[in-house]
């Protein structure tokens, strides 16, 4: 009401009581925008991390396949070559480029992601690309993998 007194003694007159309002109701939107922010960016980040841990156990799985393969080719060709009495060595599997790609992809997707950022309150969004591939340790056996039977079968 009018008759509450501002800061200094003197009661409130309507306008100054309705500024006051406004100024409360901005500081709540204020802080609601910033929580939803926070809130936004947390969501975000953990959507991250549990889609590349997916990621990381799909990849294990298929390159657990892909090893394995490997290996029976490897013993079916040898027994192949006993049988036949042949001298030739039995050479390794090398992965079609379709898995090869499809695998390196899925690779750099868990171990190197792009870095969105939102520009407030612009909102534009920019992709910022990481210049350098820095591996984490757990995707350091990976990583060797990938090279020694995707990309560099045999060496």
């Amino acid at each position: 009401t009018a008759d509450q007194p501002s800061s200094n003694g003197t009661p409130l007159t309507a306008a100054q009581k309705a500024m006051e309002q406004r100024k409360i109701r901005a500081e709540a939107r204020a802080r609601t925008a910033n929580a939803t922010t926070i809130q936004s960016f947390i969501r975000s980040k953990l959507t991250a991390i549990r889609a590349r841990e997916e990621q990381r156990a799909i990849y294990d799985k298929r390159m657990s396949d892909l090893i394995a393969l490997a290996g029976i080719l490897k013993k079916s060709a040898m027994h192949q070559n006993q049988q036949n009495k042949g001298t030739g060595g039995v050479e390794d599997y090398i992965p079609p480029p379709a898995t090869a790609s499809i695998m390196t992809v899925q690779f750099l997707f868990f171990a190197c992601p792009s870095v969105l950022r939102k520009k407030y309150p612009e909102g534009q969004i920019t992709i910022e690309h990481i210049n350098s591939l820095v591996l984490e340790v757990q995707d350091m056996p990976r990583w060797a993998k990938l090279i020694r039977y995707i990309l560099c079968p045999g060496v």
